[in-house]
């Protein structure tokens, strides 16, 4: 598995290589707030107290989908400015030797 990940890195580059680590974080965090909504939620608080707990969850959902599509190329573009940065620095602090 380590070699396939070492492979993977080296075939992408470090912009595609962050850039897929970012997105596997994010679904990670997407499958933590599905477990949260539709098991432990439901499952701990009656639904007579819940309210309008679910429905604005639903709500806020559907909301950060176009939020998170309008970010995921910025997010892009930054690491590519940072990677950038981190090339330029690394070529103007090399000793030249002649």
């Amino acid at each position: 598995m380590k070699s396939f990940l070492h492979r993977l890195h080296a075939r992408c580059g470090d912009l595609w290589w962050y850039a897929i680590l970012l997105f596997v974080a994010q679904r990670f965090g997407d499958v933590i707030n599905m477990f949260v909504g539709m098991w432990l939620v439901p499952k701990y608080v009656p639904q007579d107290e819940l309210g309008a707990v679910l429905p604005l969850m639903s709500f806020v959902g559907f909301i950060g989908l176009p939020l998170t599509l309008i970010t995921i190329p910025f997010l892009k573009f930054i690491i590519v400015f940072v990677f950038t940065a981190m090339l330029a620095v690394d070529v103007f602090c090399k000793k030249r030797t002649i």
